[in-house]
Formats: C-alpha cells, structure tokens, sequence
C-alpha cells in the first residue's frame, strides 16, 4: 500500500503541473464476477451486484488538435456480487483504487458548439483496498485473499456527451465497458470482473 501510495503522489504531482482542465465522474458499477475454479468450472450462483465508482484527474489536448485528448487521474471503484444456494447467502464487497489512463476522441461537436460527443479508450491499474464477503452474518476480509490481491489491469471503451453550460464548464453523461484482471497469477483459480458503469461526467477548463 505504501508503493501504491508514492506512485499515486508522483503521478499526480507531474500531471497537474501540465494539466489543461480537471475531469470528475460519479456514477454506478454494475459488476459480473467471471470465476472459474481449479477446474475450469464456473460458479452460476454468483449474480451480478452494483457499486459506485468515482474518477477524478486531468485532461490535455493533444498536439493542440481539440478532437484529441488524453486524460489522467485516479480511479475508485467498487467491484460488488451476490449469491445464493440452498444453506448459505453471500455477499462480495470491494473497494480498488488505481491510476487510470484514458485516449478520447470527439466524434461529433454541434454548430453552436454546445453537445459534444466523445468516444473513450485506455485502462486502469489498480489494487484492492477494502474487501469483505459475507456469508450467512460470517464476515470474512478479502484484502489478502489471492483472488482479489495484487494489480488488477482493466481496459476500457465508452462513449461520453458533453453539455457546454459557460467557457470553462461542462456536464455530461457517460458509459464504459470494461473487464479487469489479475496480471502475474499463478493460481488455478481465476477471478476477472466484468464491468458496465454509468456515470456523471463534470468537466472544467484551465
């Protein structure tokens, strides 16, 4: 957690020395846990849950061209699932923080400039910060369980609008695709999240 730590300050410590505006997301997760076992089995009682998820970070535009922009910032976001069998009820609930890295082109700008369109690509790095599962009133920490440790990599595609309400703000709606998974696993067993989010997007100009 301390490296995870020093890397987020020095990242933001460089981005904001260059940055042109500041972006602010805030919206719901809706999470499927894709699990396979040992086998290669995977669990049909686990159903999907909803979270939230907040981004907050910098954006450019590149090579001064306005249809081009990179944005940079920090990513939370909460991987959530439920089930179900014939004794027991469960519950996942997790929080994973990382450095998101997203390229963003804009696809259609009205005449009067007011409605923009924007299509999203990149990817996230991110580790878990709180977990818990609950089973029955049992509630056990997810946070040095294999499955949920260690960095998790999540590329992404969206689609973002954006409404011009003065010079220097802008409030939209977003949604993004994305699938996260553990690098480096030498376990057996597998555990990706597949993630659709829908969210506020608030944007404002330096």
């Amino acid at each position: 957690m301390r490296q995870l730590s020093f890397i987020i300050i020095l990242f933001l410590t460089v981005t904001v020395a260059n940055a042109q505006g500041y972006y602010f997301n805030f919206g719901q997760n809706y999470t499927k846990y894709d699990y396979k076992n040992s086998l290669g089995q995977r669990n049909s009682n686990i159903k999907s849950d909803n979270g939230y998820m907040v981004d907050f970070g910098y954006q450019w535009n590149i090579l001064s061209n306005v249809k081009w922009q990179y944005k940079a910032g920090l990513s939370f976001q909460q991987f959530n699932a439920t089930g179900k069998s014939a004794t027991y009820d469960y519950s996942w609930k997790t929080d994973y923080l990382g450095i998101q890295n997203t390229l963003s082109y804009n696809i259609y700008t009205s005449n009067d400039e007011e409605v923009t369109f924007r299509i999203n690509a990149g990817f996230t790095g991110s580790k878990i910060i709180k977990g818990e599962q609950m089973i029955n009133n049992t509630r056990y920490n997810l946070t040095k369980e294999e499955d949920f440790k260690g960095l998790f990599l999540q590329p992404h595609i969206g689609l973002e609008n954006e409404f011009l309400i003065n010079e220097s703000i802008k409030l939209g709606l977003g949604y993004r695709f994305s699938k996260a998974f553990r690098m480096n696993s030498e376990s057996k067993e597998s555990l990706n999240f597949i993630n659709n989010a829908i969210y506020l997007n608030f944007k404002y100009s330096i």
